[in-house]
């Protein structure tokens, strides 16, 4: 079984090394990697040149590229499902923990998904733990505190199956319109090969085999670096405005005095910027 992880890297570098390791223990056989840095930022092969000259990672020039995301996991499935069994879509900040320490290939091979077209992880979500700012242990090492999933409503990524008669375009990161060309059903499931009825994504979390750590926000340190420190988020047309995006971390973590006078002493270096596209 070949398995490819397809994923899009933006400022990410202090990370991506550990994400790259990680996913190369667990038996993936390839990661495609869209460097979707600003045209004068950073390059993914200051970090993982080594993996990127061996092959393990397959890098696809995206820099500069305008909320490229979905675009970018369209095209991966269009270009590689005749290469792979299977194709995952992760962000650099989820890791995929498999329980009894089964690597990928294992864990797509059990007869539970057998039939299934597509496999929904779902998250558990990690906040700062209580850490303020960086330090260059492993995500998975720093943060061991998760916030209770609300089994209401709670998000997930894919793993897709590659199959001649499929065809995919996503609209969000973790979700997608499919088109088949013979005449079937198009199967989802979740980690214990359980079927998802269309309209149930949201309500169907299983943490019983397999589930996505997300590790969300980070240090408040961090998570403002990352989050503003992104050009389409400093964007005031952006959706993701400043209230939207502190939001985010309000809802996982604990605030605290240091917290709000690192928040306080950022936003009065930073400055938002009215059109960064041209």
């Amino acid at each position: 079984m070949r398995t490819l992880i397809c994923c899009i890297e933006k400022q990410e570098n202090l990370y991506l090394r550990d994400f790259v390791e990680y996913y190369k223990k667990i038996g993936a056989s390839k990661i495609l990697l869209y460097d979707n840095n600003d045209t004068d930022g950073e390059y993914p092969q200051q970090v993982i040149g080594d993996y990127i000259a061996d092959g393990f990672v397959i890098y696809v020039d995206a820099r500069g590229k305008y909320r490229y995301q979905l675009e970018a996991y369209t095209r991966c499935y269009e270009d590689y499902k005749d290469k792979y069994d299977w194709i995952g879509f992760l962000d650099i900040d989820e890791y995929l923990e498999i329980r009894g320490g089964r690597s990928i290939c294992e864990f797509l091979s059990d007869d539970r998904f057998k039939g299934a077209d597509a496999v929904f992880l779902y998250w558990l979500i990690f906040g700062d733990s209580g850490y303020l700012h960086y330090d260059s242990r492993p995500v998975y090492e720093r943060f061991i505190q998760y916030k209770e999933p609300d089994e209401r409503a709670n998000t997930f990524k894919v793993f897709l199956r590659c199959k001649p008669d499929l065809y995919v375009s996503f609209f969000d990161a973790n979700m997608f319109s499919w088109t088949l060309t013979t005449d079937r059903d198009f199967i989802v499931c979740d980690s214990e090969g359980n079927l998802i009825e269309p309209g149930r994504e949201y309500q169907s979390s299983n943490y019983n085999n397999a589930f996505i750590k997300h590790y969300n926000t980070l240090t408040i340190e961090e998570f403002l670096y990352r989050r503003f420190g992104r050009r389409s988020y400093a964007d005031r047309n952006s959706d993701f405005n400043k209230e939207t995006v502190m939001n985010i971390f309000y809802s996982i973590n604990e605030m605290t005095e240091e917290k709000k006078k690192i928040i306080e002493d950022f936003f009065n270096k930073f400055e938002f910027k009215d059109d960064l596209l041209k």
